[in-house]
């Protein structure tokens, strides 16, 4: 990351921050606190672009922050990320002088400093590119990965994960899986018992979908890593929420729609690691 990087991923370091200390000590859905920051900052939200790429700043500062041990986490193949502050929280960052210089600039200004972070946030994220996000995670991940290539047995590298698919627009088998996205994004905004029981769990993987939808529509290209974070994670939590109900159903058509096209463009190797 370049030292221009560096210093934009500060202004959304201090968001991420200040947004998981508002839910103190307490194991949280890492999406609530994602949403907690669209909330705060709804420029974030109102863009499909800007939201997206805040999706992937977040993943980034949330691994730096527990690798640092200033979050406690727990991780479950099917369950979304569950984090919770502890005492290196609040100490911890200020250890970085940028970041203690940026803080105490932010805690000067008082009344002000929503206004002014809204607009330096929105200028940070912007500054970024997708596929710059994606190579950082790509980079983060690089030990963890291997793990997964012995996993299912085969002789994949860590970047085939991140190789680009290619989207047709005429290939019947995408289209199918567009179609079964969108048929189960369909499924969750009838219903509205999910929203009152589960609403931010509803609203991850909804806005999840979502993007996964937009990208097969409108995108030349994506990768298996972005498929497997924003299509596959939604669709277990479904599965696992709904079984044999409605919402599950279109959930487990989607997935294996998905996994259909996916082996039609030789990714069949998938198939060991998603049983």
């Amino acid at each position: 990351m370049t030292n221009r990087a560096e210093r934009a991923k500060l202004y959304y370091v201090l968001a991420a921050r200040e947004a998981i200390l508002q839910f103190d000590d307490d194991f949280c859905n890492c999406a609530e606190i994602h949403q907690t920051i669209l909330v705060e900052h709804p420029e974030l939200a109102k863009h499909a672009s800007l939201r997206e790429k805040s999706e992937l700043l977040f993943r980034i500062c949330l691994e730096e922050f527990i690798e640092a041990g200033w979050l406690d986490s727990i991780r479950d193949e099917f369950a979304p990320l569950f984090i919770r502050s502890n005492a290196s929280m609040t100490e911890g960052p200020m250890s970085n002088r940028d970041f203690k210089q940026l803080y105490d600039k932010y805690e000067k200004l008082g009344d002000a400093q929503t206004d002014w972070l809204d607009s330096a946030l929105i200028a940070a994220v912007e500054s970024f590119k997708m596929v710059e996000l994606e190579a950082i995670l790509r980079e983060r991940n690089q030990e963890k990965e291997p793990d997964l290539v012995e996993a299912i047995g085969g002789s994949k590298t860590p970047d085939d994960y991140w190789s680009p698919i290619p989207l047709e627009r005429s290939d019947s088998n995408q289209a199918d899986a567009l179609r079964a996205v969108e048929k189960t994004i369909e499924e969750l905004r009838g219903d509205n018992g999910y929203a009152a029981t589960y609403p931010e769990e509803k609203a991850f993987v909804q806005d999840k979908l979502s993007a996964v939808a937009r990208r097969l529509r409108d995108d030349s290209q994506i990768s298996w890593m972005y498929l497997s974070e924003f299509a596959f994670k939604p669709l277990a939590i479904l599965i696992k929420r709904f079984g044999q109900a409605a919402v599950g159903v279109t959930a487990s058509l989607a997935r294996e729609t998905l996994l259909s096209w996916l082996k039609s463009k030789g990714l069949g190797f998938l198939d060991e690691f998603l049983k």
